[in-house]
């Protein structure tokens, strides 16, 4: 009876640990700009480089992270700061409220 209760005991344990991570799969999580920056932000100097969010990419998904770097580089200088960065995302939060 033990033997049985010890199992049933790790079986439950095993749904309650891998439950949850089964369920995130299918959700996007919601993570901050600030966190989305940090983790793009591969030498920690601060800013992203072009070169720092194209990445391994190749192709069109190197293209298409040039042309957001564009976008995100407000002033042009070859690099995106936090505060470029926040606002960008904060006008995409703003257009899909509208």
């Amino acid at each position: 009876m033990r033997k049985l209760t010890a199992v049933f005991l790790a079986f439950v344990v095993l749904i309650a640990t891998t439950a949850p991570a089964q369920a995130a799969k299918g959700k996007k999580s919601q993570r901050t700009p600030e966190q989305v920056f940090k983790r793009l932000d591969t030498n920690r100097d601060g800013a992203l480089s072009l070169a720092e969010l194209v990445g391994k990419r190749t192709d069109e998904k190197a293209i298409k992270a040039e042309q957001a770097f564009k976008r995100l580089d407000k002033d042009g200088d070859g690099s995106v700061t936090l505060s470029e960065f926040r606002a960008h995302n904060a006008g995409k939060k703003k257009a899909k409220s509208l």
